[in-house]
């Protein structure tokens, strides 16, 4: 202990790194070296607590990176070692303890030597923090679970975030030097956050949370000019949408894919349901706003040539449609499946020809060709189903209905096609429009 002691302080007076790392080897090497197989936590978590907080005052005076990856790196394989040979549930408040004093001490010492000591160097020491709060939360989680219950897992991913968020605060409040570690901050918290929800709630609460917190993290995205977040945003709205389709309607709503209907009757979970499907067609329309306003273009693989690049909200605007077009059809089947059995298949036609009428109005109104293609391949689909499927499997008054729509429908089509000719055949002819 002395002589790392000794190699620590001549390290610091001397500025010589190499020295500080042989005194660290050292250091953490002792407890291996005087191991006699028996456990002593008490001892050996002390005794790396303050080795560690050595760390901690050399992070004041220098900035040697490879002194802190070492320091972690030897820290967890330590506790690891201990862990896996001497850890039972009757030392579990010791175990947790001194495990998140080691994480609280690698989240401070990146963001001592980084904003105590001011200079214009990247914030490579500063990753540090992503794999050190990912260990010690496993470490925790494993713990906790099995001491408690799965919910006592919160504690710690809401105190991490707590964490990140007041680190975060303090960067914001000291300008944009700090952009780039604020980013890092912002996003380790949002990710315990987005944790923390499933280990709480449950069912379809989790998509209505996970659905916000890609809204939020886009719109920082978009203050911060950060792809990287804008990206997590896409993404976390994907999985949001795949569990909710997938899982949500199957096993949380008992909704039967195979005869397209909700198992336990139209009005199981209806409230909730509705309630989750709003929440989640409402926060893709915002997203869709708010990335046109920003004019975001992180989706294309296109960056060069801006002419042929397409906008992040065309494609958004897209998948919400799609949505919205799978939840209108989820719903109408399985009110009709239980109300009006005889109608289900005519109702479902209806919807198919009003969805295509509000397509084809909306591509005149934005003089949008791709919209008012899908309208007349959705129109065609339409006309297919009711030819080829309805007239089979529906009676006839309700097939007469349909048939009726359908071409009331076509000739209104028609006649906005003839309205507007004029218009289209200008965008067509606009060499901007045309490329």
């Amino acid at each position: 202990v002395l002589i790392t002691v000794l190699a620590s302080t001549l390290s610091i007076v001397y500025g010589t790194k190499w020295l500080a790392v042989l005194g660290l080897i050292g250091g953490f090497f002792t407890p291996v070296l005087l191991s006699t197989g028996q456990d002593n936590q008490m001892v050996l978590m002390t005794y790396m607590t303050i080795l560690n907080l050595g760390l901690l005052g050399v992070a004041f005076y220098k900035r040697w990176d490879l002194l802190n990856i070492l320091g972690f790196v030897f820290t967890y394989i330590l506790y690891a070692g201990w862990f896996y040979q001497h850890y039972a549930e009757s030392k579990f408040w010791p175990a947790i303890i001194f495990l998140n004093g080691f994480y609280f001490i690698y989240c401070i010492i990146p963001f001592i030597y980084q904003f105590f000591r001011i200079e214009s160097e990247k914030i490579k020491g500063f990753l540090i923090i992503i794999p050190n709060s990912f260990i010690a939360f496993g470490f925790s989680y494993f713990m906790i679970k099995e001491y408690f219950s799965l919910e006592w897992v919160s504690v710690i991913t809401i105190l991490y975030a707590v964490v990140f968020l007041l680190m975060a605060t303090y960067l914001y409040r000291q300008g944009k030097y700090h952009l780039e570690a604020f980013v890092i901050l912002l996003a380790k918290a949002t990710l315990f956050l987005i944790i923390t929800i499933p280990i709480i709630f449950s069912k379809h609460c989790i998509t209505i949370f996970w659905a916000a917190q890609a809204l939020t993290l886009l719109w920082m995205g978009i203050r911060l000019d950060r792809r990287s977040l804008i990206g997590s945003s896409y993404f976390l709205f994907g999985v949001t949408m795949g569990k909710f389709l997938v899982y949500d309607y199957e096993t949380v709503f008992k909704f039967n894919s195979g005869y397209f209907y909700i198992t336990d009757s139209y009005t199981y979970l209806l409230i909730e349901r509705l309630i989750t499907s709003a929440f989640l067609l409402t926060a893709f329309y915002i997203s869709a706003h708010m990335a046109k306003k920003a004019s975001l273009k992180v989706l294309s693989s296109s960056k060069d040539t801006v002419s042929l690049t397409t906008e992040d909200s065309s494609v958004i605007f897209a998948v919400w449609g799609i949505l919205l077009f799978v939840v209108l059809n989820i719903e109408t089947s399985s009110f009709f499946h239980d109300y009006l059995l005889a109608a289900r298949f005519a109702a479902i036609s209806v919807l198919w020809t009003l969805f295509s009428v509000g397509l084809m109005i909306k591509g005149f109104q934005d003089n949008n060709s791709m919209v008012r293609k899908v309208s007349l391949g959705l129109f065609l689909a339409t006309i297919i189903k009711v030819f080829l499927f309805d007239m089979s499997n529906i009676s006839t008054p309700y097939r007469i209905v349909s048939f009726i729509i359908l071409g009331m429908i076509l000739v209104s089509t028609s006649y906005l096609y003839h309205k507007f000719k004029d218009k289209i055949i200008d965008a067509i002819a606009s060499p901007d429009k045309k490329e």
